[in-house]
């Protein structure tokens, strides 16, 4: 785990952001710039695995290929996040696919786009719809930084957190947001989504 959360360390999480973690426009800058040159440096792999998913699923279920949804961003505006259309069609026939697509969490994939539109960044709290972002206790300190493809909070889901544990999380991810732990949160995506991507395709 990245964070050292366990049963009794979950901390109680404050209502927002003090000074002590805001950062000047720089700060931000340096991680847009960085979360754009690795979407850059890695787009032949991100374009083809998106060309082959969208007609997997053109084929399989036909449109729409993708799913939209509302979500809440940086400094509490709403934005829309995309998604491979996977809802409800686990259960249909032929619904291997979806069942895949979101076991190995390959139906994230269209979040580069929002994250090319900088509505998104690579790393960050996880986007929200608006009824749960606004139930939680420090949604101010989420909306401090772009929320993320992954995160924290998806790099540990296996754990089995709540809210709770969520708003934590994210919390720690605000105060101690750096370019090393990025790396580190984008280093656990990529071992766990290679992980998924072997169980699949094993068979287990």
């Amino acid at each position: 785990m990245l964070f050292n959360l366990g049963e009794n360390n979950v901390d109680p999480v404050s209502n927002g952001i003090d000074g002590r973690h805001r950062r000047p426009p720089s700060h931000a800058a340096f991680h847009r710039l960085f979360d754009l040159s690795l979407v850059i440096i890695l787009s032949p792999l991100w374009l083809t695995a998106i060309a082959l998913i969208w007609l997997a699923i053109l084929a399989t279920y036909g449109r729409p290929v993708l799913f939209r949804s509302t979500r809440i961003g940086l400094g509490g505006g709403g934005f829309v996040m995309w998604k491979f259309r996977t809802l409800g069609l686990v259960d249909k026939p032929l619904g291997r696919l979806a069942t895949f697509l979101r076991r190995t969490h390959l139906d994230e994939l269209p979040q580069v786009w929002n994250v090319i539109l900088g509505s998104m960044a690579l790393v960050g709290p996880r986007p929200l719809v608006p009824d749960d972002h606004f139930s939680l206790s420090n949604q101010k300190q989420r909306e401090s930084i772009r929320p993320g493809m992954t995160g924290p909070w998806q790099v540990n889901r296996a754990h089995k957190f709540d809210y709770s544990d969520m708003e934590c999380l994210d919390r720690q991810l605000v105060e101690n947001e750096s370019l090393r732990l990025r790396s580190a949160i984008l280093g656990k995506t990529a071992v766990l989504v290679l992980t998924s991507l072997k169980t699949s395709f094993s068979g287990r």
